[in-house]
């Protein structure tokens, strides 16, 4: 075999190794979305507060323990919470970062038609959160911020 082929065979598996490699930021970010949907729906400040990072702070001075203390407020103030989630954007930092906006209902009730929101007791959020890697590799939210959104807002495609 010829120097050529050996090295571009080289370089073609060390590619598809690169690319093997584990998960991408945005696969990351939408299981940190999924755990987050199912802590809150069985109502675990512990599961929920494990998705935080040490590291977390926000524009209202929380820190891991200030966020925990808000959703776990929230989750002891209600019986029952359903989630529903729409992933409007994810955006790489690098391999170790990413952004995410998504929007959030939260509703005492299960969400089977989002049209009738204007129905029903509901929250709705606008979220923005930033995921990087722990020093142990898992990736934990280190800054979130949200603002109510309105019906409109959730409904659009």
């Amino acid at each position: 075999m010829s120097k050529v082929i050996r090295m571009l065979l080289l370089v073609a598996v060390s590619i598809s190794l690169l690319h093997c490699g584990g998960p991408t930021p945005e696969e990351r970010v939408r299981r940190i979305v999924d755990a987050a949907v199912d802590a809150a729906e069985s109502r675990d400040v512990v599961a929920f507060r494990d998705l935080v990072s040490e590291r977390y702070s926000d524009d209202a001075g929380r820190d891991r323990a200030g966020i925990g203390g808000v959703v776990g407020l929230y989750m002891r103030q209600r019986p029952s919470i359903h989630v529903w989630t729409r992933i409007r954007g994810i955006r790489r930092d690098g391999t170790d970062a990413a952004d995410a906006t998504l929007h959030v209902v939260l509703a005492a009730g299960p969400l089977t038609d989002l049209s009738r929101l204007d129905e029903i007791e509901a929250d709705l959020l606008r979220v923005e959160f930033r995921a990087e890697a722990d020093p142990d590799g898992r990736w934990r939210i280190t800054r979130a911020d949200w603002r109510s959104a309105g019906l409109t807002e959730i409904l659009a495609p």
